[in-house]
């Protein structure tokens, strides 16, 4: 025989005969693989906390230092957001946020595109309800080139008449989608039952009506009023010297002067008590789903980081192991899947969602006002073992990228959550037991101060549905009225 297929045979022989003895090892046969392995303990984590700098405008810097990639990652917060916008007005301040990146400085809008690319970086805004951001990314060896370009956008945006011509009818256009989407409606809905009057009861992008009365002069006034050092800060995360990454935010943003009016002041509105339950439903004539919402207001004294609310929220529905999905999904087989979560800002209030078969609508309602009822009683061991477990270790995903990290950080501050909270928040997660749990399924979920959202068929449901509470019909254009 060959002397090279001698040697391969032999190898193959021996990797059988230790195979063999490896499969026949006490230890191993010892293993049960009859259920999974038990939970490992969970390791710390720590998210180094920014250092904060004033620049000579006044202007708040926070910067971590972050080696992982050569990369720099910075956002740029601005206080007043949709909160602050006037009736009729709605959606001023996401078509601003449309307008920050079309065209800065002396450059149109492919111009501006085509400078953040040749640098081979990428820069967007964003609106929410209380603020608006610009973010930009780019290699740390083009931090300062960056920088500039994402310092016209802030301060010298071209905010042309051409350009939100162009953004309203894409604005315009997705609003008519959406009329016939269910689950905005849903959320649409849900947002009118809780906040029937003020600015919350409306979509943060708007409404046909309100972005079309919206004019050139609108943006730039809402520019002028909420852009300024005083109602701002930046965050910045990366390859960077933090000396280096202030100087160069002094470069780029030392020029932006407050004005001497005074900061525009803008209070968010907590949803009214609930009377009871009661029902609101969309008709969507021979709809084969119904999309499904139950939504409440949870008390004002619950913090971003509260762990026990946390756990809870798991616990009922924020993972896949969920009551409510384990219910819906794997009992019952109403759902592909149904969650529960919970706002803290810009106001305080809880939602289950999901979608079922039309036929099993009034079932489904009832099994999640059952698990209601239920998260208010004591939880297993292993349910809260499980819970507590996968709270504490998602938590540490905010930091898988220097973007994620550092729009995780711009939240935080703007809502004035100090590192020390950030980085107690896992150790308390582990630290609730089921008291706590009970405590904060009993303070955050009532199923008897509900309302029920259903984006379905009327004619085979509105009757069962009454069952519930009185039943409000509601339509697309009471949400979305055209101009």
């Amino acid at each position: 025989m060959n002397r090279r297929l001698v040697d391969i045979v032999v190898v193959m022989f021996g990797a059988v005969a230790s195979a063999v003895a490896i499969v026949a090892s006490p230890v191993l046969a010892a293993v049960d693989r009859t259920g999974p392995p038990p939970l490992a303990a969970v390791s710390p984590f720590v998210l180094p906390a920014p250092q904060t700098f004033t620049l000579k405008n006044g202007l708040k810097v926070h910067v971590v230092e972050r080696r992982r990639a050569p990369l720099v990652d910075v956002v740029v917060s601005v206080g007043g957001g949709a909160l602050g916008e006037a009736a009729g007005r709605e959606g001023l301040a996401t078509a601003l946020a449309d307008l920050l990146t079309q065209g800065a400085g002396d450059r149109d809008a492919f111009a501006f595109d085509d400078a953040v690319m040749a640098i081979g970086a990428r820069m967007e805004a964003n609106a929410s309800w209380q603020s608006t951001t610009i973010s930009a990314q780019a290699l740390s060896t083009r931090a300062d080139e960056m920088l500039a370009l994402l310092a016209d956008a802030v301060l010298h945006p071209r905010l042309h008449p051409d350009d939100w011509a162009r953004k309203q009818k894409e604005r315009l256009g997705e609003l008519a989608y959406l009329q016939s989407e269910p689950r905005t409606l849903s959320s649409l809905a849900a947002a009118r039952a809780l906040f029937p009057e003020g600015r919350q009861g409306i979509g943060i992008i708007g409404t046909p009506h309100s972005v079309s009365s919206i004019d050139i002069d609108a943006i730039r006034a809402q520019h002028t009023a909420t852009f300024r050092p005083d109602n701002a800060f930046v965050v910045l995360v990366g390859d960077i010297d933090a000396k280096a990454a202030v100087a160069g935010l002094e470069r780029a943003l030392g020029s932006w002067t407050a004005p001497t009016t005074p900061l525009p002041t803008v209070a968010a509105q907590e949803p009214a008590p609930l009377s009871g339950v009661s029902v609101v439903l969309l008709d969507k004539p021979g709809a084969p789903q119904s999309v499904l919402q139950v939504v409440a207001p949870i008390p004002p004294d619950v913090g971003p980081f509260d762990a026990a609310a946390g756990v809870m929220q798991t616990l009922l529905g924020g993972s896949f192991t969920s009551r409510l999905n384990g219910n819906l999904r794997e009992k019952n087989q109403y759902a592909y899947g149904a969650g529960y979560s919970y706002d803290t800002s810009p106001a305080h209030r809880s939602r289950v969602s999901t979608s079922v078969k039309s036929s099993v609508t009034i079932p489904a309602i009832h099994e999640i006002l059952a698990e209601l009822e239920r998260i208010r009683l004591p939880a297993t061991v292993e349910e809260l073992d499980r819970a507590r477990a996968y709270e504490a270790l998602t938590f540490p995903a905010v930091a898988d990228s220097g973007a994620g990290l550092a729009r995780a950080w711009a939240s935080w501050l703007e809502l004035g959550v100090t590192p020390t909270v950030v980085n107690g928040y896992m150790k308390a997660v582990l630290a609730v037991d089921a008291p706590a749990l009970q405590v904060a399924g009993a303070r955050l979920v009532d199923p008897l101060h509900v309302t029920i959202v259903v984006v379905g068929d009327r004619h085979s449901l509105e009757s069962e549905l009454g069952r519930f509470g009185p039943v409000k019909v509601m339509s697309a254009v009471e949400l979305l009225p055209a101009p």
